[in-house]
């Protein structure tokens, strides 16, 4: 079946719903096809019905039957994910993430290339989620720069694909897998969608801004560390 997932992942170009019909319908593979397909993936992945699945996806609207990855994958593993809700950090901000969460894991979109070189300076763990398939990124000096700290750079768009992803379905992928959303300064228009999704999924947001808990009725973090005291009560 895992390779079933994959030979539909290629043939709808991670069209969610078509690799849905295709399977309640059990289209019909033939064997070669499959094997084609193996032959031309180059990347590790992981499907929904595999034992290293993240967990966190399960939960989400519209899991990923697949995920496309390079990298560390031993990152899906660690228990406390964070994303960040802004595009850069100021210092005494990044000295507190790293002095308090430095054995967690940060879930940043690809495309955020200062907020990512901002961690990586850090040596903190990242799982890059990209809304373009790996082939079209393994070239960049930023996916190498990732690799060789040991980080995990993922999609669930397969390499055939020339698409990338509408916004809002890549946030769910972005956020659902993180589980935890930081706001370190206030919240701005274009991060609304983040709010509204977090809402339906039931995520953990946190905020160092009052004026953003007072306004989204979310939780109020005067210190980073606090955030996993509230983590370990849950």
């Amino acid at each position: 079946m895992i390779n079933v997932l994959l030979y539909f992942a290629f043939k709808y170009y991670g069209d969610w719903e078509k690799i849905y019909y295709a399977i309640e319908n059990k289209e019909i593979i033939e064997r070669e096809d499959i094997e084609n397909c193996l032959r031309k993936q180059k990347n590790k992945f992981e499907t929904i019905i595999s034992n290293n699945y993240p967990t966190e996806l399960k939960k989400i609207y519209k899991p990923p039957f697949i995920l496309f990855m390079n990298g560390n994958k031993n990152l899906l593993n660690i228990q406390n994910k964070f994303t960040i809700g802004d595009n850069t950090i100021k210092k005494n901000i990044l000295n507190e993430i790293k002095a308090n969460l430095e054995h967690d894991v940060f879930v940043i979109d690809f495309n955020n290339k200062n907020l990512i070189e901002q961690f990586m300076k850090l040596n903190l763990k990242i799982i890059a989620v990209s809304d373009k398939p790996i082939q079209r990124i393994k070239e960049t000096e930023l996916f190498t720069k990732l690799l060789e700290k040991n980080n995990l750079v993922i999609s669930e768009l397969p390499d055939n694909t020339k698409a990338r992803i509408d916004e809002m379905y890549f946030l769910r992928l972005l956020i659902g897998l993180s589980g935890n959303i930081i706001f370190t300064e206030k919240i701005k228009e274009d991060k609304m969608p983040w709010i509204k999704l977090s809402y339906c999924e039931s995520l953990n947001i946190f905020s160092l801004k009052e004026e953003n808990y007072n306004r989204y009725k979310i939780d109020r973090v005067d210190k980073i560390w606090k955030i996993k005291n509230k983590l370990k009560k849950n």
